[in-house]
């Protein structure tokens, strides 16, 4: 399976969107949740950062890479996050 003009693996071309698109993506859910959401939230903010707190704590010198491999894991937790909300918002106005 392969993408691109040199064939690119499409699953990595998939992380690095997704990479990309997650701080955006969690700044406006910030701008937008508020109560109990807000705080959910805060968890995949938290991923990465420690994934760099391990990377550090094991001496190695690509900790950074230890929280950007977390970055889909935490797109996928605030895509869950996301989804729940979606549902129960809908319960609240009906």
């Amino acid at each position: 399976m392969t993408l691109g003009k040199e064939g690119t693996p499409a699953p990595m071309i998939i992380f690095v969107i997704i990479s990309i698109a997650y701080l955006p993506l969690q700044i406006a859910v910030w701008t937008k949740w508020n109560g109990a959401w807000f705080y959910w939230s805060i968890v995949p903010a938290i991923i990465p950062i420690i994934g760099c707190g391990v990377g550090l704590a094991k001496n190695s010198n690509l900790w950074p890479l230890w929280g950007a491999f977390l970055l889909p894991a935490s797109a996928l937790v605030l895509g869950v996050l996301w989804c729940g909300h979606r549902l129960t918002e809908k319960k609240q106005n009906a």
